[in-house]
């Protein structure tokens, strides 16, 4: 499930859709693949032509992702100084 969002993410094999992405990420994040956590925190973080950018909403996901043991503080911290600005 995290590689169909990968593949919506980005593009590869098919046309690139977040929303898609999101939904697939999703699943696998609730299915306990915590490295999903952090690709929503991504489409979150940068925004695109289907979901709003929510800096916000991103930290919680990579917040959530670091708590579950993927290493995202780099992200985590690029959103935090981004903010400070």
């Amino acid at each position: 499930m995290n590689n169909i969002g990968g593949c919506y993410h980005n593009g590869n094999g098919v046309k690139k859709d977040l929303k898609k992405a999101l939904y697939w990420y999703q699943r696998a994040a609730d299915r306990g693949f915590n490295e999903a956590l952090r690709h929503i925190g991504m489409i979150y973080g940068t925004g695109g032509e289907s979901v709003q950018k929510n800096p916000e909403l991103a930290k919680q996901y990579f917040k959530l992702a670091c708590e579950n043991g993927v290493n995202c503080q780099e992200e985590l911290l690029t959103l935090e100084d981004e903010s400070e600005v």
